[in-house]
């Protein structure tokens, strides 16, 4: 017969303990994953901003948001050459506007696009993790068949 005095774990109890150590991993596993989905979106707005800003650079030597010799007529995906030798971001950092080409942290060449239209005017798309708005967007029309939920015009 066993000794009610020998101290010890019973098996529920460590069961019960495991159980809820389990249970707050999981929590701070969901929590985390938000963290990052955050981080990740303030990645993509702050590579947009900072490809605004080199596109502005660009178009006070050029008089145009259309980087030359890039992208579709410096048009379509950011990072994508279509039929040219670079693509805007590459041409923006061969041309030293932009020190390191913005590329999305998840959907890679195809996850920025850039929209220069008549020249005079440029519009960036990104799609954010986090629900975003569309409003104030030149050219808002080009985003619909891509997903994108977030933009800066100029």
């Amino acid at each position: 017969m066993a000794n009610k005095s020998e101290k010890g774990f019973t098996l529920i109890e460590l069961l019960v303990v495991i159980a809820i150590i389990c249970l707050l991993a999981s929590i701070v596993l969901v929590s985390l994953n938000g963290a990052r989905a955050k981080a990740r979106d303030a990645r993509r707005i702050s590579d947009l901003r900072a490809v605004m800003l080199a596109l502005n650079m660009y178009y006070d030597d050029h008089g145009t948001f259309c980087v030359q010799d890039a992208g579709s007529g410096g048009n379509g995906w950011l990072n994508y050459q279509y039929s040219s030798s670079w693509s805007v971001a590459r041409q923006l950092v061969n041309l030293g506007y932009i020190s390191a080409e913005a590329i999305d942290p998840t959907q890679g060449d195809r996850g920025y696009m850039i929209i220069c239209g008549d020249g005079q005017h440029v519009t960036l798309w990104a799609t954010l993790e986090r629900s975003s708005t569309l409003d104030n967007c030149y050219d808002s029309l080009y985003d619909t068949g891509y997903g994108k939920n977030y933009c800066i015009s100029q």
